[in-house]
């Protein structure tokens, strides 16, 4: 699973949309960072499962990413949520070890947190690793 975040980390990180939306470097963390920069991402659930049937030996992930912006960030939040959106549609990212066949969003949204200032973004991807 740690190759597969990392290699979609870095496709992601190296896509122009994205660092449009969260800067360049991208800020896209695996863990919450206290004093970031906003808008930032963060890696918040990694899900994998095996596929039966046609894609024998295949495995499932089910990627959440979490795009935080403050104050009046809910424009922030949602360029965001389209660029890794946008990404996933053209995103064909692979190394020696790691075959990804499929990248798509599953479901994405843009709110405002608990605090009442701080707008989040969530995008939950499935990817089909071969």
């Amino acid at each position: 699973m740690i190759a597969v975040q990392e290699l979609i980390t870095s496709s992601l990180k190296s896509d122009a949309g994205i660092r449009s939306a969260l800067g360049n470097p991208a800020r896209i963390y695996d863990a919450p960072v206290k004093h970031a920069l906003m808008p930032f991402a963060v890696w918040r659930r990694w899900e994998q499962k095996p596929v039966a049937g046609d894609y024998e030996g295949a495995i499932e992930y089910t990627a959440t990413i979490e795009i935080t912006c403050k104050n009046n960030g809910i424009d922030d939040a949602k360029t965001a949520v389209a660029a890794i959106q946008k990404w996933a549609i053209n995103a064909k990212p692979e190394d020696e070890q790691t075959k990804i066949i499929l990248i798509m969003t599953n479901y994405a949204d843009v709110y405002r947190a608990i605090d009442g200032r701080t707008f989040l973004g969530v995008v939950r991807l499935k990817i089909l690793v071969a």
